[in-house]
């Protein structure tokens, strides 16, 4: 299957939602029963390094073929307007098959209400781990950007 491509367009520092409906070739809703899904952002197609995952929800009836991606202000907040960057959502079957379903660029339009001068919580869990520095900066993180190293202790680091 040829996946579908839909540019995303997300305003920074908001609650971003994005419903799909996946139908079959006869235009029936798709039965996502037994269906797990994954949907990320990178920098690149290439990159290691994870941008934002985004939440992925089922409709309880699965038979309606519904689900709905979504990120957290926080992620969005993270996410740089002077950047591009790309995405995919894929779907693993009961047998274990992937299907990458949708995938495309994505725009981010910059914040303006609501930039505060104080410091700003982060969900450390979000960030994309890499060991060290050189590591992070080869899985396209530009200096600025925080990663974590996912060791004991997991240390929050800016790469340089």
């Amino acid at each position: 299957m040829i996946p579908a491509t839909y540019d995303l367009t997300i305003p920074q520092g908001t609650d971003y939602q994005l419903p799909l409906a996946f139908k079959q070739p006869n235009r029936q809703a798709m039965d996502l029963t037994g269906y797990a899904g994954q949907a990320q952002i990178r920098r690149d197609y290439d990159s290691l390094g994870i941008i934002a995952t985004f939440n992925v929800a089922f409709a309880t009836d699965r038979t309606t073929g519904l689900v709905t991606l979504s990120l957290t202000n926080i992620q969005t907040s993270a996410l740089s307007p002077d950047y591009n960057y790309v995405w995919d959502f894929i779907m693993t079957d009961s047998n274990g098959a992937i299907t990458r379903m949708i995938q495309g660029e994505v725009r981010i339009t910059a914040q303006v209400t609501g930039l505060v001068s104080e410091p700003v919580n982060i969900d450390y869990q979000m960030l994309p781990i890499y060991p060290n520095n050189e590591a992070a900066v080869a899985g396209n993180l530009l200096p600025g950007a925080f990663y974590r190293t996912g060791g004991d202790p997991d240390l929050v680091c800016v790469v340089h």
